[in-house]
């Protein structure tokens, strides 16, 4: 799938830590919205579509299969646009990697998919 069409909304600053959503489109035919570019403790992530559950948990609604395994197609994949999308970004708010604390790695943690 190669992307056609990427949409950046920019958030203004505010006390969320998400600075925009990304709509992407792939083959000109299929458009997933909201990704977000995120501010966390370590650095400027990139972070797929969720819903809050019941329990008020939020869990991904779009996955990149085997995007945690090194070398899988679906790492290879999600690696390529986290990049792109990320640093479309960072050419749109004219941000420096180092001043940004700039990380094309997403967070580990236990509900993360990747």
């Amino acid at each position: 799938m190669k992307v056609t069409n990427v949409n950046i909304r920019m958030i203004p600053s505010t006390k969320s830590p998400t600075r925009a959503y990304v709509d992407v489109e792939f083959d000109g035919i299929l458009v997933i919205k909201n990704f977000r570019v995120v501010e966390g403790k370590n650095g400027i992530f990139f972070a797929c579509p969720s819903e809050k559950n019941k329990d008020g948990k939020f869990f991904d609604t779009v996955l990149f299969k085997d995007a945690r395994k090194e070398g899988t197609p679906g790492n290879e994949y999600y690696n390529k646009l986290t990049s792109g999308i990320l640093k479309q970004w960072k050419e749109k708010t004219n941000e420096k990697p180092e001043g940004a604390g700039f990380d094309q790695t997403r967070p580990q943690d236990d509900d993360c998919p990747f």
